[in-house]
């Protein structure tokens, strides 16, 4: 239901959303080079959140614990 409040860049693929405010996601264009994005809905714009999905996924625990 979220994904058709947004529209989403091309080639971005989300993975994890947060209710109501944004989406992580990769690149498809990219392929395993790929950065994790973020996607904030409000702001229709992504940032650059990690280098890689492993250096996301190191970082998880502390990012559920905020």
């Amino acid at each position: 239901h979220e994904l058709a409040l947004s529209v989403l860049p091309d080639g971005l693929i989300p993975f994890y959303g947060i209710v109501n405010v944004g989406y992580f996601g990769l690149d498809a264009r990219l392929g395993p080079a790929s950065l994790v994005h973020y996607w904030y809905h409000k702001r229709g714009a992504a940032d650059v959140y990690a280098k890689s999905f492993g250096e996301w996924v190191s970082g998880l625990e502390s990012f559920l614990e905020e």
